[in-house]
């Protein structure tokens, strides 16, 4: 917001509903040399921030050539900051009753919403890749809300969750 724009923080992804799909990152050169090439690249003029844009995501195909150049290339196209920032938490979407069986990403009863870590901590949101397996709603659960550990029973069978809890335990 200092520099104009909607977001309260530098360094977040943010999901836009509603807009042509693809990936939409706002830069900045840390340096003299690339904040040069970097308004003349884009051709806007003297500018702090750029926004680059790539009118199309698509996973299936991106992420074994990503897994491909790190085995092969020794190459890294993400490298995390340390201890996780954003969660994306589950939210119902639909009224879940007491008991029923909750499927996981793609499915029926929840969607994924972006929240910082410290948010879904201090409110005990379900990261949503928790979710599934033999996840069952321990109470109701009203469309629209964000799903607690206190309204499912996680299926800690599942090796996602084995890894998530290892994750966890690295950044307590």
């Amino acid at each position: 917001k200092e520099n104009g724009g909607i977001l309260n923080n530098f360094g977040v992804v943010e999901y836009v509903d509603g807009i042509a799909p693809g990936i939409f990152c706002i830069v900045k050169g840390q340096n003299e040399g690339v904040q040069h090439e970097l308004n003349y690249l884009m051709k806007k003029g003297e500018r702090d921030h750029h926004l680059l844009y790539r009118p199309y995501h698509l996973c299936s195909l991106e992420t074994p050539l990503t897994i491909a150049r790190a085995v092969l290339e020794n190459d890294t196209a993400i490298v995390p900051m340390g201890a996780p920032i954003s969660e994306t938490v589950a939210v119902a979407k639909r009224d879940i009753k007491a008991g029923e069986k909750i499927d996981g990403i793609g499915g029926y009863c929840v969607r994924g919403v972006l929240e910082t870590h410290a948010d879904m901590k201090k409110n005990g949101n379900v990261p949503i890749g928790l979710v599934g397996g033999g996840s069952v709603a321990k109470r109701d659960i009203k469309d629209g809300a964000f799903l607690t550990m206190d309204d499912i029973e996680l299926d800690e069978s599942t090796t996602v969750f084995k890894i998530r809890r290892l994750q966890d335990e690295t950044f307590a």
